[in-house]
């Protein structure tokens, strides 16, 4: 098991391969854009220093807390700061 966190949205922009962000309060990922080959392998949990909303239109579960949701239809998910959040290394983007 390992945690990966993340600390600022410069960080954020960092671990997703983006460019330096406009604004160090506020920005928008589109998660479709993001390369997830690269990503660890196993047991990786996630933590963000910070609020975020999403958007999810994936096909799969994502265990937020001591839960698991599952994302088959897409679902609207709001996090606070140090929720811990483990997506299954299978989810995929839902096809429009």
């Amino acid at each position: 098991m390992e945690y990966v966190d993340i600390n600022s949205i410069s960080e954020l922009h960092e671990f997703f391969g983006y460019e330096k962000p406009v604004h160090p309060l506020i920005s928008i990922v589109d998660l479709a854009r993001v390369d997830r080959s690269k990503r660890k392998k196993g047991e990786v949990f996630y933590r963000l220093a910070l609020y975020s909303t999403s958007c999810k239109k994936l096909n799969g579960q994502l265990k937020y807390g001591r839960s698991t949701y599952d994302f088959s239809e897409g679902t609207l998910m709001f996090t606070a700061p140090y929720q811990v959040l483990s997506p299954d290394p299978n989810i995929r983007q839902i096809e429009s």
